[in-house]
């Protein structure tokens, strides 16, 4: 056993610089990858106050007719039916009042509507 064979090695690197470029590379990646996150969820943030705004505006006007004006337009109806029976009003004033009243219910029902769509569009973006 007189042929022993045995080597050392030793590494050094040649092309650092392009190691480091690599290295800077990915951290640049990940601020931009984190601003990128920062901006999206700041963007939700603000569409999910301005639905949570808009909604409770729907919520407000529904509110208004269900508590006033519906019972307004309910009365309306009523006074224009006894008061055309009577003879106090005519044919022309009993349909503008009728009108009057429609409008109202047909109101209610657009902004329940809105309510409705901005109620799924704060489901959506919630994600449920």
């Amino acid at each position: 056993d007189r042929f022993n064979i045995f080597s050392m090695m030793m590494g050094i690197p040649l092309f650092n610089g392009a190691t480091r470029s690599r290295i800077r590379a990915g951290e640049v990646s990940r601020d931009i990858s984190r601003m990128q996150m920062m901006a999206a969820d700041e963007q939700y943030r603000g569409r999910f106050n301005q639905l949570a705004e808009t909604f409770a505006r729907h919520r407000a006007t529904v509110d208004h007719y269900e508590h006033t004006a519906l019972k307004q337009a309910d009365q309306i109806i009523t006074q224009a039916g006894i008061s055309y029976r009577s003879g106090n009003i005519s044919y022309t004033e009993w349909t503008a009042l009728m009108k009057q009243a429609v409008d109202i219910r047909l109101g209610y029902i657009d902004a329940l509507q809105s309510l409705k769509f901005t109620s799924a569009d704060l489901e959506y973006i919630k994600g449920n």
